[in-house]
């Protein structure tokens, strides 16, 4: 089993994500079979935002489980905060959160990869490779990094970042951030 590729993107969003997470459960001194399920509530959810189902279904796949629930990858990550956590009279206390995160990080081998470059036409234009999924803006699809969104005035552009409510494409003539819709 190779360890999982994610998109380098979705580090800092997670990281972001882990803060949070770690900061509410450590203000209600929260178990760590709690915390391990919703750290891997937020890393299903930066990998949607950022890279898509696709870069989810490759850490499922190379985890070689069925989804983020599956107990092999609950298992390791509880006994993780179990370590590195320690409880006192009134609940679960953790360390800062990235010891937590570098765990995760080695628990799972994680491996954080840019996204492979697109090519450009030699006139500069962003042109998918045949038979290339294009996301129609609009639509109510979820754009990847990497992937290909198609805007009816601006043509086909290359995903290069994903937000909660907005995507960022390189189109043929500069990037533009766009609304998500």
């Amino acid at each position: 089993m190779s360890p999982p590729e994610l998109p380098r993107a979705a580090r800092d969003r997670l990281l972001r994500m882990f803060t949070a997470t770690m900061a509410r459960h450590e203000r209600d001194g929260t178990s760590p079979v709690f915390v391990a399920s919703h750290l891997l509530q937020d890393v299903g959810q930066a990998l949607d935002e950022v890279g898509g189902l696709a870069a989810l279904d490759r850490l499922l796949d190379a985890l070689g489980v069925d989804d983020l629930g599956d107990e092999q990858l609950q298992r390791p990550l509880e006994r993780t905060l179990t370590a590195l956590g320690r409880y006192v009279g009134t609940g679960w206390r953790y360390p800062d959160v990235e010891a937590v995160f570098a765990a995760f990080e080695s628990t799972f081998a994680v491996r954080w990869v840019e996204p492979e470059p697109q090519p450009m036409s030699a006139a500069g234009e962003t042109q998918p490779p045949p038979g290339a999924a294009v996301v129609q803006y609009g639509a109510g699809e979820t754009p990847v990094v990497g992937g290909w969104l198609a805007h009816p005035k601006l043509g086909t552009g290359v995903v290069v970042a994903v937000a909660p409510t907005k995507v960022t494409v390189r189109f043929a003539d500069r990037e533009r951030v766009l609304v998500r819709r």
